[in-house]
Parts: C-alpha cells; structure tokens; sequence
C-alpha cells in the first residue's frame, strides 16, 4: 500500500469546509508512462463513478500540457521542444486555469474545470446579473468532495463563447460560492487548450485569432511533404493519397479525412520537424529537409 507521510488541510472550495486528510509518498509515478512531477499525494474518502484520481496540470512540471478532451488525449511537451504556443495567453486566476469566454455578449473570466460536467456554472452572485429566459429556480443538488446544497439554473438567454466554440440558450446553473464562472467537460471538449503550468498561462487555439503564412510550414519532412494547393495545405506521404489540412490554431494542423492531426515544432522561428499523431495517439516524428523553404 501506499506509505503515510503527513497530512493536509483540505479546504471545498464551493462550500468553505474543510477536512484533514492523509498525504501519502507516490516516487517514480508516472501517467500512461509519462513521468509526473508530483511526489506526494492527498487521499481523500470520495467516491465519483469510476474515478481513481485527480490528475492537474501541475502534475507535470516545466512542460506544455496539451488538452485535445473531445480526443481523450493529452500531450505533454517539453518546453525545449520548439512548440511556441500563440501570443501572451491568459493568466491564470487564483493558481487555476482560466480564460476569457463571452456571455451574452459580455466578456467574463471563467476557469476550466474538466471535472464540471455542465457547459458553465455561475457564482451564486451572479443569479440576478445573468440574463436568462425565466427567473432562476431550483434545479438540483450540487455535491462537493465536503458538502451537498440546492443549486439554482436555467436557460441562458443568448450565447457562450469560448474560443472557436459558441453554443445557444444553454442551461446554465449557479451553484459556486462569490461572482466567477466555470467553463465544464461539455464545452472544453469542442477545445484545444494549452496549458503553461510554470509560468500560469492558458491558451484556447482559435484559427481565427491568427494569421499564419502558408509557406512557414510547406517542404519535406522524412517521408511526408506539406505543400500548397489553390491556396490550401495538404499533407501527402510518397505517393499515397494527398490530404487537405485545417489550422486548428498553435502550428497545429487536422486532417479532417483521416482524424490525425500533425504539430509543427520551431527553431528562431523556423518550422524544422512536425510529429503526426494518428487517431490512435500513435506518434511520428519527421524532421524538415534541410532543402526545403
């Protein structure tokens, strides 16, 4: 079993409870056998489904933590690998990723929350500020790791958006404690974020907040060639069939017919490699042809 080495004063930040709990030594762990930085755990008596742990993206250390969730996948890059994630990104709020999003029209400060299972949840605060359809009512109970109390929601009255994701009237609840808001699974698996857990920076790739140059990314790369048709990308390797490419944001490229995606890696600016990851989280590595432009 796993060794006791402490404890800790857990703190639910939706009700304010707290509770001491056993920490316990955890050396050499790893997740799908990537090393993690995280030597010390907390154990907490809490069930939810199937869940075994929580895994944040502190766990990682001075690496970008990629989220592809609608993708079940996350990809950990080293910070020295040239992957240049775009502009300054967003700071993180109080130590937890967050973003900007847009409500109704309004722009808004939400944290994302993959354990939150509603597109977005509102601070309690916020009941008579957000517009909605009908006047808030009880729809539920919201259980905490501590706590269960009421939750009131309803139909938002206009949209969400979060980067390249917009969704209509969703349902929306409000059950955290103060004025903030929380971007859930529902809506962060129509993303790709990026995650600087060093230095508390946030991402969301959104093609539309770029202007890339074709060209940076055309040339040959091992057994693949990336080249401009009609004004389009398209991968093709040898002489297999040639597929068309959809910026996704980040150096970061989908091809739509097959469902893999390839991410281009930097050197002073200069794309030198790219790795396609196949649909089945298979990795392949090419560095650029010294030849190529």
């Amino acid at each position: 079993g796993l060794k006791i080495v402490g404890h800790f004063n857990l703190v639910d930040e939706a009700s304010g409870k707290s509770l001491e709990v056993p920490t316990a030594a955890t050396p050499d762990s790893r997740l799908s056998g990537v090393p993690l930085d995280t030597e010390i755990v907390r154990l907490l008596d809490y069930r939810s489904g199937d869940e075994v742990g929580i895994f944040g993206p502190y766990s990682f250390g001075d690496r970008y933590v990629v989220v592809e969730a609608g993708l079940n996948r996350l990809r950990i890059i080293p910070r020295d690998s040239g992957f240049v994630p775009p502009g300054q990104g967003h700071a993180y709020n109080d130590n937890i990723p967050a973003v900007e999003i847009s409500i109704a029209g309004k722009a808004h400060e939400a944290w994302l929350d993959t354990g939150n299972n509603s597109t977005i949840i509102f601070g309690v605060d916020l009941v008579k500020s957000v517009p909605l359809k009908a006047p808030a009512r009880v729809v539920g109970k919201a259980v905490s790791a501590l706590d269960e109390r009421e939750v009131l929601g309803g139909d938002l009255a206009g949209s969400v958006e979060v980067g390249p994701y917009r969704v209509v009237d969703p349902q929306v609840s409000f059950s955290m404690s103060g004025g903030g808001a929380n971007i859930g699974f529902p809506a962060i698996r129509h993303l790709t974020l990026v995650l600087d857990p060093a230095n508390k920076r946030t991402w969301v790739l959104d093609p539309a907040k770029e202007k890339p140059t074709w060209s940076d990314f055309t040339g040959r790369f091992g057994p693949r060639t990336i080249r401009l048709e009609h004004g389009k990308l398209v991968h093709q390797r040898d002489r297999r069939p040639a597929y068309a490419l959809t910026y996704l944001g980040g150096d970061l490229f989908e091809m739509p017919a097959t469902g893999d995606r390839i991410q281009f890696f930097r050197k002073d600016g200069r794309v030198v490699r790219l790795e396609l990851i196949t649909s089945e989280n298979r990795i392949s590595p090419a560095e650029r042809s010294p030849k190529s432009s």
